[in-house]
């Protein structure tokens, strides 16, 4: 008896101790730097965005937040380097959706499952891709472009910034509805996708608006058409697809978001994700995300999960309009 007392006693203050602990660790959180890792090349659009809100957030939650680069195998390797972080709030993943996204439909022995391996934090922004080729290039509009590429038949190129991106699969749906068959090049990240259109190496690519701006501005680059609802406030001239006759190319963009490995404590997902959503609300932040042809979201987690849940979902009709099977 007095064993079994001696049991219990020790049991309770156990669970109370573990449970104080996550309490205080929550509330005293961040108590060191925050690393985020991004799972693409430094200079893309996703590298942009996470080290603005990664400043914004250092100074808000009185913490420095290192943003971390670990590109490959279309994101998976920045992704695996967070699900395998211990899950105490102080590695996160700044991602384009697509390695949420696509990565699980398309990779048959993808490392990770995102629901079961991952939790959503927030969705920061809503993006764009845009179709550009090389100055080089001749060709003014897309109805130019379609019929140039037609007559090049595979001799024709489009790079993305890896594969199973929307990058990727907007050019192949293009190949589909326009009856093209260029071929895709995929890259390691926006910035050397696009090092290579400057240089003529692939003479098209589908990149996002606001990395690309500076370039269009400059003449290096042609912007012919943007994948999405609306016009790209970083392109306000460059017209979309819809608008060009072909409305299937709008589900082309994709958002980026913070994501957490599982198991980070509640608290803590909650914390971080109140602090993003009230720095993408302020208005000069959304200004900064505009400017750059990005749509400012702010949702927080739950909002994001359900996203990830809706957007799988119709990732799977388009893989099997391309005739990809998805997993």
């Amino acid at each position: 008896m007095k064993n079994s007392v001696l049991r219990w006693v020790t049991l309770t203050a156990a669970c109370f101790s573990a449970t104080f602990a996550g309490a205080a660790s929550a509330d005293n959180y961040p108590s060191r730097p925050i690393h985020f890792v991004v799972p693409y090349a430094a200079g893309g659009g996703t590298d942009i965005v996470a080290r603005k809100i990664a400043s914004e957030l250092s100074t808000v939650l009185g913490q420095q937040i290192v943003v971390e680069n670990r590109p490959g195998a279309s994101g998976s390797i920045g992704v695996m380097h967070v699900v395998r972080a211990k899950p105490d709030g102080y590695t996160m993943l700044i991602t384009h959706s697509a390695p949420i996204i696509q990565n699980p439909l398309i990779f048959k022995d993808l490392a990770y499952n995102p629901k079961k391996d991952l939790a959503p934090v927030a969705e920061l922004s809503r993006g764009q891709q845009v179709l550009l080729v090389n100055d080089t290039v001749p060709v003014k509009n897309l109805r130019e472009f379609t019929e140039y590429a037609k007559e090049k038949g595979d001799t024709m190129a489009f790079a993305s910034w890896g594969n199973g991106t929307v990058s990727h699969y907007a050019g192949e749906y293009l190949n589909k509805i326009a009856g093209l068959s260029m071929i895709h090049v995929p890259y390691q990240g926006t910035a050397p996708a696009m090092q290579d259109l400057l240089g003529n190496q692939v003479p098209a690519s589908f990149l996002d608006p606001a990395t690309v701006k500076p370039q269009v501005e400059a003449g290096k680059l042609k912007a012919l058409a943007v994948a999405g609802n609306k016009r790209s406030p970083a392109l306000p001239d460059t017209p979309t697809f819809k608008e060009l006759g072909m409305p299937e190319m709008v589900p082309f963009g994709g958002w980026i978001g913070i994501l957490a490995p599982a198991g980070t404590p509640q608290e803590i997902v909650d914390k971080m994700s109140e602090a993003t959503v009230s720095i993408v609300k302020r208005a000069e932040i959304s200004a900064w995300m505009n400017e750059r042809g990005y749509v400012p979201t702010a949702e927080n987690a739950q909002t994001l999960a359900a996203n990830i849940d809706d957007e799988s979902a119709r990732w799977k009709s388009i893989f099997a309009a391309v005739g990809v099977e998805a997993q």
